[in-house]
């Protein structure tokens, strides 16, 4: 039988430093899983800022995410 994922969103602002963003995404995948487990989940991630200079993901989002562009 074929399970409906679940999809998770989040949104790391500029002012937030990659510690806050892990926690959140921990607990967000925390909260998940206790309301549906087992489910397969997507996670969908928007970073603001945290660029530099050349328009890639600065050190603290690099840690966070492959840089893929």
């Amino acid at each position: 039988m074929d399970q409906a994922g679940v999809a998770l969103y989040h949104r790391v602002m500029r002012w937030e430093n990659f510690e806050k963003a892990a926690k959140d995404l921990v607990s967000l995948v925390y909260a998940a899983e206790k309301k549906e487990p087992g489910k397969p989940r997507t996670l969908y991630l928007d970073i603001d800022g945290h660029r530099n200079a050349q328009g890639r993901f600065d050190a603290d989002m690099r840690s966070s995410k492959r840089d893929s562009d």
